[in-house]
């Protein structure tokens, strides 16, 4: 049987709840199906709710084999569709379509179906009128966890999705000691109450393992991409500085730009380096990446507190002086703490 939306003006439709797969993505992202989207449409239309009541062995029924298999957790009780106009019964709504048209169409329907596959609004009403019947009369049946007794609710109602959510556990009377927590309501059925607990313990777990599942894949596709354009973008030469074989021009461009004579080593090249480093680290001796640096200006190691605190001491993500919360660095002679002044009243 086919699942439409229902015609009548609602703001949910039966259909919405085939999308709800076990390792798709819609169940994970779906706002209307959360604990407190349930929470809110259980209070507005808890009314909606029966218990039926079955013997305490569990049904079975059978499959297309004719063999004997014990019935799925959630059943559709749909109302067969009917012509309101002649009563006969049909298959699925497309069945029930080209009846009307074939049977009770006029002249123009049967045109219009046969070269546009569409029906005038009199026959539109019609249809509509059966789905609308077929809807109101069907129910969905879900089985406890812990009971062969049955919870039911009407297609229309707002909490037919809900019932039909795979990994949602309902419990009778009690729940087990392996569910931590659950939503309890009280339901009347014939002439006394009966506990019913919802549980999403089993809905969120699965849905934080969807969510993992597809922040790894994201990850995965991300680096593919990005080795993809490295592979084609990037720069497969080495640094030209501790490059061994290097061509005429780099060659003369590096003893150029640091001023050695033509016929210079490997060896001083890089020492020239490294005594250009040093120069600037005697220039600021205090200025450090503060996320590499670990030991204070005074030798002591930093404490886990002070690495959080560092990062937020300077404007410019350096270690300051001796450790000041200060946004600039200041002169030494500044830093010297002055003598306070000591002022007499005269006698």
């Amino acid at each position: 049987m086919d699942i439409h939306s229902i015609p009548s003006l609602k703001d949910r439709s039966v259909g919405m709840a085939s999308i709800l797969k076990r390792y798709g993505a819609s169940m994970a992202n779906h706002k209307n199906y959360s604990r407190r989207e349930f929470i809110t449409t259980l209070a507005e239309a808890y009314t909606d709710l029966e218990i039926e009541e079955r013997p305490e062995t569990p049904e079975t029924i059978s499959n297309e084999n004719g063999e004997e298999i014990e019935e799925p957790i959630t059943q559709i009780e749909w109302l067969p569709l009917q012509c309101p106009k002649c009563f006969r019964k049909a298959t699925d709504t497309q069945a029930l379509l080209v009846h009307l048209v074939e049977i009770h169409g006029k002249p123009e329907d049967k045109l219009w179906y046969k070269e546009f596959n569409t029906v005038g609004l009199d026959l539109n009403q019609i249809l509509e009128k059966a789905m609308s019947r077929q809807t109101d009369n069907s129910r969905v049946k879900r089985k406890f966890n812990n009971s062969n007794d049955v919870i039911v609710c009407p297609t229309e109602s707002r909490l037919a999705p809900f019932m039909m959510m795979r990994h949602l556990q309902i419990f009778i009377r009690e729940i087990p000691s392996a569910v931590t927590d659950g939503i309890s309501l009280k339901v009347k059925n014939k002439d006394k109450e009966t506990v019913i607990i919802f549980s999403f313990q089993k809905v969120d777990k699965v849905r934080r393992r969807i969510k993992r599942a597809m922040a790894k894949k994201l990850s995965a596709n991300m680096f593919l991409q990005l080795e993809k354009r490295c592979g084609i973008d990037s720069i497969a030469d080495i640094d030209i500085v501790l490059k061994r074989s290097r061509t005429a021009e780099e060659q003369n461009a590096l003893i150029e730009s640091l001023d050695l004579p033509a016929n210079c080593s490997r060896g001083d090249i890089i020492k020239k380096v490294e005594e250009m480093k040093a120069k600037q680290e005697e220039v600021n001796p205090f200025c450090s990446n503060v996320y590499t640096k670990v030991v204070k200006p005074d030798g002591q190691v930093m404490s886990k507190e002070e690495k959080r605190l560092i990062s937020s001491l300077t404007n410019d993500m350096v270690m300051p002086v001796a450790g000041k919360r200060k946004t600039t660095f200041k002169n030494l002679s500044e830093l010297v703490p002055k003598k306070r002044q000591k002022t007499t009243s005269p006698q």
